[in-house]
């Protein structure tokens, strides 16, 4: 199963925010996600070990993932 494709500029906003997406997968028309952001700068390593977690659903992979953003931000 390939991963679903998201919008450009929701693409950008994940970059720019140093968000990494874990995971994007549908299941029975549900999307789930998982986001995953550094605590502290912005090295791969420390996605692994000090980074913070926001897990979203939705209808379509952006709803999903403005789902995960709002848990993980607002989390911080």
């Amino acid at each position: 199963m390939h991963r679903p494709q998201i919008e450009p500029h929701l693409s950008r906003l994940l970059t720019s925010e140093k968000t990494m997406l874990g995971c994007c997968v549908e299941t029975k028309g549900v999307f789930f996600v998982a986001l995953y952001a550094p605590v502290l700068g912005g090295r791969l390593a420390e996605y692994l070990f000090d980074s913070a977690y926001g897990y979203g659903e939705g209808p379509t992979p952006e709803d999903a993932i403005y789902a995960a953003r709002d848990k993980l931000w607002n989390g911080l």
